[in-house]
């Protein structure tokens, strides 16, 4: 700590970011969601996307402000990507998180990426991509907000015991330019903390670039060649287990792990994965089918047991209470990977467009 630091308003900004980066890593973020503790890349940056190609329209920033430490965002995000740029000193450590706009919450947050060469980095997620059938790509945007503070260990998550891993302090470099409390920290996006301290917390909103989701109106549809890795099949030995999954997929229109994982092996012979692609596409572009309701939306198909034979089980997909699909259900005796000791799963043998 040092009362003595230049405040950034005294010396000039740094030149030349652009052309020092080609590909970077900021860092890692730790991100923590309802699920779990997920560990993921940090944005990669290219020079393209820096400050010097606003000339060229490829990215553009508000004007920077004169005093004080700021956070700027681009104007527009690079997909869910936002590059900002900093003047807080190299290797702050920050926090970022990410929500839909106008939520009480944030549905991501990761901690903790250090600035680089002006730099920093944010990042949202488009989550309507992965909605029911009828809903995919209609997100109204997204928020994004970032946060720098003295003391970022309350930011970390915990790991189980035994993990690898070091809570995150921000850098003695940092905190003699900043102070030990940041309190050498100045500027508009800059308030004062319940111990005295300062922090800085800067905040957008966002339309999602259009198209959304990439362009695609079934993302989570599946390459050309249906090859997204061997998956031994559906869980669970009942068959409300195997409609669960079903039910699922048909909603979202993964129809690559529906083929590969939940149609029997006679089935994917006889229906090889271009022409089953293309019969499946058809039928959920007429109309097209919508299986989404509600706010957040949810999906509206579900099922019910309309037969059996000795075999199978014949049942229909119902969306909104309208019979759509009928499936024929049958239980793998031929199951290579299931254990002596376990019922076979149920697998769709046979299928009937209805609607």
């Amino acid at each position: 700590m040092t009362e003595s630091a230049p405040l950034p308003d005294q010396e000039p900004a740094p030149k030349g970011r652009g052309a020092k980066l080609a590909t970077i890593v900021v860092a890692f973020g730790v991100f923590a969601l309802a699920a779990g503790v997920f560990v993921v890349p940090a944005l990669r940056m290219r020079s393209s996307e820096g400050p010097q190609a606003a000339a060229s329209g490829a990215t553009s920033y508000p004007p920077l402000p004169l005093t004080g430490y700021y956070v700027v965002f681009p104007s527009l995000p690079d997909g869910g990507q936002v590059i900002a740029i900093t003047n807080l000193p190299e290797g702050t450590l920050y926090s970022t998180s990410s929500g839909n706009p106008g939520s009480d919450g944030f549905d991501s947050f990761g901690c903790c990426p250090a600035v680089h060469d002006g730099y920093i980095g944010a990042e949202g997620f488009n989550d309507t991509c992965n909605s029911p059938v009828g809903s995919i790509g209609d997100s109204p945007g997204f928020d994004v907000s970032i946060e720098v503070r003295p003391d970022v260990t309350d930011m970390a998550i915990s790991v189980p015991s035994g993990t690898s891993y070091e809570q995150p302090t921000q850098p003695d470099s940092v905190l003699a330019i900043l102070g030990e409390h940041f309190e050498n920290l100045t500027g508009d996006q800059v308030t004062d903390l319940p111990n005295g301290g300062k922090e800085l917390v800067a905040t957008a909103s966002y339309a999602w670039p259009e198209p959304q989701c990439g362009g695609t109106t079934y993302p989570l549809w599946g390459d050309q060649n249906c090859s997204q890795g061997p998956n031994p099949g559906i869980d669970g030995p009942e068959l409300k287990d195997a409609m669960e999954e079903v039910v699922g997929a048909l909603s979202q229109a993964r129809i690559c792990e529906f083929w590969l994982t939940m149609l029997t092996n006679d089935g994917r012979a006889k229906h090889p994965w271009g022409p089953f692609s293309d019969e499946w596409l058809a039928w959920y572009q007429d109309g097209p089918k919508d299986f989404s309701d509600g706010d957040p939306p949810r999906s509206t198909l579900t099922w019910r047991t309309t037969g059996t034979d000795a075999e199978s089980t014949i049942v229909d997909v119902l969306a909104g209470g309208t019979p759509v699909l009928e499936l024929r259900m049958t239980n793998l005796l031929d199951c290579s990977y299931c254990k002596a000791s376990t019922t076979p799963p149920w697998h769709v043998a046979s299928w009937t467009f209805l609607a």
